[in-house]
């Protein structure tokens, strides 16, 4: 796990799921060709719905930079979710199932 608190969240969508990490993220120029995905927290996992906080990005290092074209949008969309910014951004970003996420996902900073 990594100590980084991250928020999913889909540009297409204004839903928002928050994912905690454990460390800090090393985030590159460009996303890595393995996308990350979401995860259920092994002491967290329960009956029924997933709660986001619940959840946790699996590889956090595999984001890239927030392209400038879409810096504003995640910077609001981590904002509505309680983190102060977007510092990273990947395209094809997999949800807890393993599908990719429509439009990509961010990694929010507190």
């Amino acid at each position: 796990m990594h100590k980084i608190p991250v928020v999913l969240v889909s540009i297409l969508s204004i839903a928002a799921l928050s994912a905690c990490s454990t460390t800090s993220a090393r985030i590159t120029k460009t996303a890595s060709k393995t996308p990350p995905r979401l995860i259920i927290e092994k002491d967290k996992k329960s009956e029924g719905d997933i709660h986001p906080m619940n959840l946790a990005w699996d590889k956090v290092d595999n984001f890239g930079a927030v392209p400038a074209s879409l810096q504003k949008q995640g910077d609001s969309d981590c904002k509505a979710a309680n983190f102060t910014k977007a510092v990273g951004y990947h395209p094809k970003a997999e949800d807890v199932q393993g599908k990719p996420i429509p439009g990509g996902a961010f990694l929010c900073d507190k």
